[in-house]
């Protein structure tokens, strides 16, 4: 005797598993598309920055330092070193986007509720 609800649920399984993935997908999607908008806009990104402990503002502060001490360097050591710490900046005010952006996020779908 065959069992003809074995495919059937093995179908089942796997739809499920695509649709768990294609939410996965969409929820990252989106948070990128949240952050990206945080990024664009200067007052997002310092409302963003609230979010900073004191290691991490002590850590900023020095970065900024180091920014301005590039301007002592000219052609393309000064355009090497600016890209360099603005890298340094962006990665530490990544985690605060983030945060900023699932904040958002999470009072967008209150509202919606």
């Amino acid at each position: 005797m065959l069992d003809y609800a074995a495919p059937t649920q093995i179908d089942r399984l796997a739809g499920a598993h695509q649709r768990y993935e294609d939410d996965a997908a969409e929820e990252q999607d989106l948070q990128e598309a949240e952050e990206q908008a945080i990024t664009s806009v200067p007052e997002a990104v310092a409302m963003a920055t609230q979010h900073f402990s004191n290691p991490e503002w002590e850590k900023m502060t020095g970065l900024i330092g180091k920014l301005v001490s590039q301007f002592q360097y000219y052609g393309e050591e000064r355009a090497h070193g600016l890209q360099d710490v603005s890298q340094e900046i962006l990665d530490l005010c990544q985690r605060a986007i983030t945060e900023q952006a699932n904040s958002n996020r999470q009072r967008a779908m209150r509202g919606a509720a």
